[in-house]
């Protein structure tokens, strides 16, 4: 087998040759990587941004529940009473002691700032429909409103991504060639030099033709925005897997990851010749709820059932119709309790379905008033895509969720009497969006859902900086990274809201450092 050879990059990889040499080279396109690109590029450096896939987007584009943000506008106009610190509190809270405390500060003090930001890009993007999500102490989980009366609103991370992708679009045309951004490059090594600084990638752009152009790309920074490895529990070589070395008890379940979700950037990173420090790597987020399709239950990979459904009045029953969990709990605790009480006999099974080929399945409901309030047009979307079914009364939904409508209603008459203060919830659960029987009747929505991987907590160390550290804890000249490719922040479980939050946040200071760097050589 003929060996390639590797020459500075071709044009095929980053354009003509006549081109500005990229200072800084961005390695992933997801929301970290777009809001590193333009800090990059709005601080005078050159910059380009490679992406693996056809698009850009990544997770970040499949994004549902929102982004953080405390003290905002949105919250004000509310009359939500939020502070900084209590959101740390909540963060911290989650983390289990794992989150490493001043990057959690920087997240939480830097939350309204991320958000006020997105707002300058369009001024029809409003972060203003609020949700209080799992684990949250105050409704501050940012969503899209509609655009105009009657429209339905963008999904948060559709609508970030799509935003400052056309932004970055719009000014790499009119850039002759300071901004760059080139998909279908996978990079597959970080190139180093004698005193272990980073100073460019190899990457591999596949042609309209079919093959490659290989090639090693010089540059004076790299931000690794990557992503992380939840898909490679189910797609690809398993056995070789990030999530089989690491967090092997997860393995068995779907996923809501797209198939992309690798970890390259944390394996380009632990390579010998640079020897990243790698932590919480065990770390895996099972979310509770990814809906089940009843037409194809045991297919790996599932859509997310946003937490915000739960966040509106949601509540989630077993296969007898019985609550069993405090709906707005930590993400771990709901899924560890749907495991424990919605499983084996007391499992969904809808419609007179036998046993889903699931560990766990259990049933989300949504009363009208609760969809309503929510978002009908995206609930609507779900429901053409078979993933949520309509009950036009309690005896309906009973019927299509194969349990007894008295038991039925007395689990709703019970919770009803929790929302109006005249009981107190067995599980603990404190906010109550909304009643499930309603005087005047009204339909009800459900859907069988089942836990599924969702985010991994950990990857590469770096400090507040956004630096990659060494295994000594060291920074590792000239290497940045942002986003899921990183550790530290979430510690054992991720809040709601977090993740866009942690891409805005450390991309935007991973743009700006690597800048600074470049700037001051």
């Amino acid at each position: 087998m003929v060996q390639p050879t590797y020459e500075t990059a071709s044009a095929g990889i980053i354009g003509s040759p006549s081109l500005p040499r990229p200072s800084v080279l961005i390695v992933g396109g997801g929301l970290a990587g777009l809001c590193a690109a333009i800090e990059v590029y709005r601080s005078g450096v050159n910059v380009c941004l490679l992406e693996k896939e056809a698009r850009v987007g990544g997770n970040s584009a499949k994004a549902s529940s929102g982004i953080n943000g405390v003290p905002t506008e949105a919250q004000k106009a509310a009359g939500v009473e939020d502070t900084v610190e209590m959101f740390y509190k909540d963060t911290e809270k989650s983390g289990g002691q794992l989150s490493v405390p001043r990057l959690i500060k920087v997240l939480t003090d830097s939350s309204k700032g991320a958000v006020e930001w997105l707002g300058t890009f369009d001024p029809s993007i409003k972060l203003t429909v609020l949700s209080q999500c799992g684990g949250h102490s105050r409704p501050r989980t940012h969503r899209l409103a509609a655009k105009s009366p009657g429209a339905a609103p963008l999904p948060i991370g559709f609508g970030l991504i799509q935003t400052l992708s056309n932004y970055l679009t719009t000014e790499a045309e009119k850039s002759e060639g300071r901004l760059r951004i080139q998909t279908s490059c996978t990079v597959s090594k970080l190139l180093v030099n004698s005193d272990g600084a980073v100073t460019g990638v190899r990457v591999a752009k596949r042609l309209d033709s079919g093959g490659e152009d290989v090639g090693d790309v010089e540059c004076d920074a790299v931000v690794l925005c990557s992503g992380g490895y939840g898909a490679s529990a189910v797609v690809g070589d398993v056995q070789h897997s990030l999530v089989n070395e690491f967090a092997p008890h997860v393995l068995g379940l779907p996923t809501t990851n797209g198939p992309w979700a690798q970890g390259d950037g944390i394996k380009l990173a632990r390579d010998e010749s640079i020897k990243a420090a790698l932590v919480h790597m065990d770390q895996v987020q099972v979310h509770p709820t990814a809906y089940v399709h009843l037409e194809d239950p045991g297919n790996d990979t599932k859509f997310l059932a946003p937490e915000a459904l739960r966040g509106h009045g949601g509540v989630l029953l077993n296969g007898e119709g019985r609550r069993f969990v405090n709906e707005l709990g930590p993400r771990d605790y709901v899924t560890q309790t749907i495991f424990e009480k919605a499983s084996g006999q007391h499992m969904a099974r809808p419609m007179g379905l036998g046993t889903l080929p699931l560990k766990a399945a259990a049933f989300l409901v949504l009363s009208e008033k609760a969809v309503q309030e929510y978002d009908p047009a995206t609930v609507g979307f779900y429901v053409k895509r078979g993933l949520i079914h309509q009950a036009s009364d309690l005896d309906q939904l009973a019927s299509q969720l194969s349990v007894d409508p008295g038991l039925l209603r007395d689990t709703f008459k019970e919770y009803d009497e929790c929302v109006s203060g005249s009981k107190n919830d067995i599980y603990g659960k404190k906010v109550f969006p909304g009643e499930m029987v309603s005087a005047s009747g009204g339909a009800y929505y459900w859907a069988v859902i089942t836990p599924a991987i969702h985010y991994t907590m950990g990857g590469l160390e770096i400090n507040s900086s956004a630096e990659v550290l060494n295994n000594n804890h060291q920074a590792i000249p000239h290497l940045f990274a942002a986003g899921e490719v990183t550790g530290g922040v979430h510690g054992k479980n991720r809040l709601a809201g977090n993740s866009l939050l942690e891409c805005v946040v450390y991309g935007r200071i991973a743009g700006q450092k690597a800048a600074s760097h470049v700037r001051t050589k």
